[in-house]
């Protein structure tokens, strides 16, 4: 009997290892996946970054576009920014003495 508790004991402690061994695997595994994913969540900021930045170039180029169509409308527009840039300009030389 002593041989077949022996033998029961020597089996269990080799299915114990096999578990710690499991779980360290297991472990190791989850931690990489987590790194894993951590990376994708940063390429996935990235490219929503890339996504706004690209959206706000094609309206600003939808709206020159529009511009450029119409060449009186254009210069109108252009003379209507270069005198708000004056204006500006004065504003901050006024703030400034």
């Amino acid at each position: 009997m002593s041989e077949n508790v022996s033998d029961l004991l020597a089996i269990f402690e080799d299915r114990m290892r096999e578990l710690a061994i499991l779980c360290h695997d297991r472990k190791c595994r989850i931690e990489d996946l987590e790194s894993l994913i951590k990376e994708k969540d940063e390429k996935i900021q990235q490219a929503e970054h890339t996504i706004t930045t690209l959206k706000t170039n094609y309206s600003s180029l939808l709206i020159a576009r529009r511009l450029a169509d119409d060449k009186e409308a254009f210069l109108q527009a252009r003379k209507q920014v270069n005198k708000l840039v004056r204006e500006v300009d004065l504003c901050i030389a006024l703030l400034n003495e």
